[in-house]
């Protein structure tokens, strides 16, 4: 599973979402993995990209789900 910049939707098995005005683009057998995940984008000395992190950080599975 990988993020990619598309400029448009590439089949009918595509899902659109829109946040804030930008539109993300999932095809459908991902959705069931990202489901109840945060993307957040990090620019720092170490990293700079996107990254998808669990929404309840302090679940029980301890971290392991992400």
């Amino acid at each position: 599973m990988g993020l990619a910049l598309e400029e448009s939707v590439n089949s009918e098995d595509d899902h659109v979402k829109e946040v804030e005005g930008v539109n993300f683009v999932f095809a459908e057998k991902v959705l069931k993995h990202i489901n109840g995940k945060v993307l957040d984008y990090k620019n720092d000395a170490n990293y700079e990209g996107f990254t998808i992190l669990d929404e309840n950080p302090g679940s029980d599975c301890g971290g392991c789900c992400g």
